[in-house]
């Protein structure tokens, strides 16, 4: 209705202009327009007049406009709920994000008060071997005597003062960066059970995790201590479950990269630095000598 008011209003000021009456503009002029068109409705508009087809031209113009300005609203609504999913999505990744750093935060609490409880443990040992009067046990008491050091292949045993300690490269043990034991880590194993069933079968023994600095490792908070942790619970797991060691022997700790043997700047001290250390110490199960 806008348009044929325009159109109208157009008419009028061309009739004017011709110095006729407004209202008879077009009368005896022959519409050539094609049937069904624009101008084959409104005679005025079917004639040969320069005005009629300046304003046809117009009119095929704004129609063009229109159409352009219609494929543009409805290209710009598709980006606008193409953004839209864009933003929905990396809303319910950032949810996903948090959701797993509470949970790696909630396990590394776990892992903490665990390390805790063993290194509790683990200076109750210690204090047991000093007299009520706090001298401290002597080498040539029966319990030092008591340890002797093995040999075990692949394994570097050590005495250190009272304890005993088998370290045990994590590459020999493990799937590199995880706590999955390979078959040649379960044949070393069980040769390292049969050591501690031969040698100690009533020491209380300590599983140690040990990590290097490797960046991945550092990168996440805890993570090197949830290696740790996984590896020496699969050790402690494995020597009661496979080799039948008595559980209430067993503990496990984990130090993550806290306690490197080595300096860690070459690749070889971080080969090293991945470890697991058996602790046997000389107090026994059943507090007995």
């Amino acid at each position: 209705m806008l348009r044929l008011g325009l159109l109208a209003a157009l008419l009028l000021l061309a009739g004017c202009q011709q110095g006729g009456n407004p209202f008879l503009f077009g009368q005896g002029m022959h519409n050539n327009a094609a049937p069904g068109s624009l101008a084959a409705g409104h005679p005025a508009l079917g004639t040969s007049s320069q005005e009629s087809q300046v304003l046809n031209a117009k009119l095929g113009e704004a129609e063009r406009r229109l159409a352009m300005l219609d494929a543009q609203n409805r290209e710009l609504t598709a980006q606008i709920a193409q953004a839209q999913q864009v933003v929905q999505a990396e809303r319910e990744q950032k949810r996903l994000i948090q959701q797993q750093l509470a949970e790696a935060a909630g396990k590394y609490k776990e892992v903490v008060a665990a390390k805790d409880d063993v290194e509790r443990k683990a200076s109750a040992l210690f204090a047991s071997q000093k007299q009520p009067g706090g001298t401290t046990i002597t080498a040539n008491s029966s319990l030092r005597s008591s340890l002797k050091v093995t040999s075990v292949a692949g394994v570097d045993v050590r005495q250190e003062g009272t304890t005993i300690r088998m370290a045990i490269p994590a590459d020999k043990l493990f799937n590199p960066g995880t706590p999955q034991l390979v078959q040649s880590g379960q044949v070393l194993l069980d040769e390292v059970a049969a050591a501690i069933a031969k040698n100690y079968p009533r020491q209380l023994i300590v599983i140690e995790g040990h990590t290097d600095n490797a960046p991945a490792l550092a990168a996440s908070p805890g993570a090197s201590h949830q290696l740790a942790s996984g590896q020496a619970h699969m050790v402690l797991d494995y020597l009661v479950s496979q080799r039948r060691l008595p559980a209430n022997q067993l503990s496990e700790m984990s130090f993550g990269a806290h306690r490197p043997r080595f300096s860690n700047n070459s690749a070889e001290a971080q080969a090293k630095n991945r470890r697991i250390e058996i602790v046997i110490y000389p107090d026994t199960v059943d507090g007995k000598p």
